[in-house]
């Protein structure tokens, strides 16, 4: 025998034929056969031993050989498979195609060609598994090798993404789900959208366009990160496609922009002392703190600040944000920040301000001040007060004084910022030391009044929103206060009103769930107790067959008369079991099938005579619309063995396996009895009960063989009843 022989688990429970495959297979060299008779002997070698290949019959004991390959397929893997089946049993072809054998062979008269096949099948699996087992081990190098790459990788057909690897996954902040399931557009920045599909068009149609190029990605999280992406034509699965590297230039684009910003050129360093030269006078403290920060602590800083471009001298208000990053051996470090030209609208909030500032420190000369100052001052629809440096309110806006129901401010010059009853002890000390406070709460106008702090034209209660800033001069003293108000009522009151309505759906949800928890529990009592009474009045009718029973001498129609009492108390059975369930939609069948086996046993006086009933049932619940025919099924199979299969009195068993896959139900039903006659055709019995079990078989939209080969064995597949049970004739 070679090295290289293939190794063969060969299954069948007739061991002629085993012997003549096995010194038919190993007389080429090619290779080495184990047999087994039975399926659990096979699947104990398995769990041994390593095979390349296995043959089975399909008629094998304890399981067929569909059920064997599936249990192969779950436990042990691909492993070649090959199906051995008897001419006409096309079916059984079907189901090893579908149930994932590799092969299947029919019996035939001539072993010598039959084997020959059978080597060459062998031959083909098993080539056909070692170029998939290479196939995917070449894949899973590759696929390494992009999953450990710096740069992000992706292939791109019709529109969507067909590889990524964990690098995009980063880039994004999509997972890899996500990410396959969108056209790739959707993570483009929309203003360069139209760019990347048009060149990625022209890519795959093979029109000239760049090989290179920069765009910006739109990453799940809102933010936005600068790309610059290698890309090449090429084919997935026979189409074309575009296959992507990514690098992250997000840094670079930034520095690239905040030297922009600095009015200098691209690629230029600017040292230390040249960005402080750039910051404006007020602002350098500031900017020096959050230097000082960054390095002593490593914490990052974010800060608004004053620049001067280096071009133009132009003053330009920017965001400002930096970290400090360190080498990777730990024993240097470097600043890194991001500067952010601050929009139109920012530097307009930020003009305004500065122009109060001015306004406060000139405030003697307030009414002179330039028109475009009182115009902003006067128009702002936001309530703003001036205090000076001790407190005292020098003036008002217009806004400030109707938000107030004040018609003259001469009522109210004298009123002092750290009277305010309104602002805490807290506060007042934070005010005092320079602190900014900012704080909501209710303003009661009947508290104003009983206090006399000035006279006011409004009643009730307000919703105020207050921002409080000292302003500071050039020696950074405190030269006043700048008060913001604003009325927040409305939105306070929609805020109380979506509470209130909240706290009404939950007290609903609650009473209504209560409501619903006591119809049910009403609703499964008087359930309980309709198949309390169905029992009952099943039990009544089986006491009346028993009393008509009784008055009858002819033993043929006493028989006929028992029958009909096993199988009322059959279905009398799935009302008591569901009568005593947790679960009165269910029924627990392993539990209801001993029990109904059991009482069969009791009633024809097999009880503890050696007639040994065994059940194997996996954990099944069904509703009742299933539970009755089934149970009348086996209550016929069962009875039918207990008054034939046994004429001697001798021992025997009767096995009932039934398992569920899906809504699919398979029934193995056998006895070791003396078995049907061959001569009898058993579809068309005149006994009631075969007829009775192929006509409930049939209203289950299921299909019942025999197998007369091993005494009796009834193989029936159906399907659960999910309506009625009409039992018809």
């Amino acid at each position: 025998m070679t090295a290289a022989a293939i190794r063969v688990l060969y299954v069948d429970n007739e061991l002629s034929l085993l012997e003549t495959g096995k010194l038919f297979l190993e007389r080429s060299g090619d290779f080495t056969i184990t047999t087994a008779l039975s399926a659990p002997e096979a699947i104990r070698l398995l769990e041994l031993e390593r095979f390349d290949a296995i043959i089975s019959d399909y008629q094998i004991p304890w399981m067929d050989g569909i059920q064997f390959l599936v249990e192969v397929r779950t436990r042990f893997g691909q492993i070649p498979f090959i199906l051995l089946t008897g001419r006409g049993r096309e079916e059984v072809v079907i189901q090893a195609i579908n149930s994932g054998a590799d092969f299947y062979l029919q019996k035939g008269d001539n072993p010598k060609a039959q084997f020959a096949e059978l080597s060459h099948k062998i031959k083909q699996a098993v080539s056909w598994k070692k170029a998939e087992d290479a196939f995917k081990k070449s894949e899973e190098k590759y696929r390494h090798l992009i999953e450990h790459s710096d740069e992000a990788i992706v292939i791109a057909q019709d529109g969507m993404l067909q590889l990524i690897n964990h690098r995009m996954v980063e880039f994004t902040g999509y997972s890899e789900q996500e990410l396959l399931s969108i056209q790739f557009s959707a993570v483009i920045h929309p203003d360069d959208h139209a760019m990347v599909v048009e060149w990625y068009q022209k890519r795959i149609n093979v029109e000239e366009s760049p090989s290179r190029y920069t765009f910006r990605l739109s990453p799940k999280d809102g933010s936005t990160r600068w790309i610059e992406i290698s890309v090449a034509a090429t084919d997935w699965d026979g189409h074309p496609a575009t296959l992507n590297f990514l690098t992250d230039i997000t840094e670079r684009k930034w520095t690239e922009e905040a030297l922009l910003l600095f009015g200098y050129s691209a690629g230029q360093h600017l040292s230390i002392q040249e960005i402080a030269a750039k910051i404006h006078p007020d602002d350098r403290t500031l900017a020096h703190e959050a230097l000082t920060r960054v390095i002593g602590t490593g914490e990052p800083y974010t800060i608004d600040i004053w620049i001067y471009r280096n071009d133009t001298g132009e003053l330009r208000f920017i965001h400002s944000k930096g970290q400090l990053l360190k080498s990777e051996q730990g024993d240097s470090a470097s600043v890194f920040g991001i500067n952010l030209d601050v929009p139109e609208q920012k530097r307009a909030e930020e003009e305004l301000r500065a122009n109060l500032n001015e306004l406060t420190r000139q405030v003697s000369a307030l009414r002179e001040s330039d028109e475009k100052y009182r115009a902003i001052y006067d128009q702002s629809p936001i309530a703003i007060e001036l205090y000076d440096a001790t407190g005292t309110l020098a003036h008002a806006n217009p806004a400030c004084l109707n938000l107030f129901g004040i018609e003259d401010i001469q009522a109210i010059q004298n009123f002092s910022l750290f009277a305010d009853p309104n602002i805490n002890d807290e506060q007042k000390e934070k005010l005092h030391l320079g602190g900014t406070v900012q704080y909501q709460g209710p303003f009661d106008f009947e508290k104003v009044k009983t206090l006399d702090l000035y006279p006011t034209s409004r009643e009730g209660i307000i919703w105020l929103d207050v921002l409080i800033t000292p302003l500071r001069n050039s020696a950074d003293s405190i030269t006043g206060f700048l008060v913001q108000i604003q009325d927040i009522t409305e939105r306070k009151m929609m805020e109380y009103e979506i509470r209130s309505l909240n706290r009404d759906l939950e007290q609903r949800v609650v009473e209504r769930t209560s409501q619903l928890n006591a119809s049910l529990e009403d609703k499964i009592v008087l359930l309980r107790e309709v198949h309390h009474r169905v029992r009952n009045n099943f039990q009544i009718i089986i006491s009346l067959l028993n009393l008509q029973s009784q008055s009858i001498e002819d033993e043929k129609t006493q028989q006929v008369f028992r029958e009909s009492q096993n199988r009322v108390r059959a279905i009398a059975l799935v009302h008591e079991k569901l009568y005593q369930s947790t679960d009165i939609a269910k029924i627990d069948f392993d539990n209801y099938i001993r029990f109904l086996g059991n009482s069969l046993l009791q009633f024809y006086g097999m009880k503890g005579k050696g007639i040994i009933l065994n059940t194997r049932i996996q954990d099944i619940h069904v509703d009742i619309n299933t539970a009755i025919p089934i149970g009348l099924i086996v209550n016929e199979l069962v009875s039918n063995s207990l008054k034939f299969a046994f004429p001697d009195g001798g021992r025997g068993e009767i096995s009932l396996a039934i398992q569920r896959e899906n809504a699919i139900l398979t029934i193995m039903y056998k006895d070791n009895g003396i078995g049907i006659p061959a001569d009898l055709d058993w579809r068309n019995a005149k006994s009631l009960g075969l007829r009775l079990v192929i006509a409930l078989v049939g209203q289950l939209d299921g299909t019942i063989e025999l197998d007369r080969t091993m005494r009796t064995t009834f193989t029936i597949v159906v399907k659960e009843n999910e309506g009625g049970f009409p039992i018809s004739p």
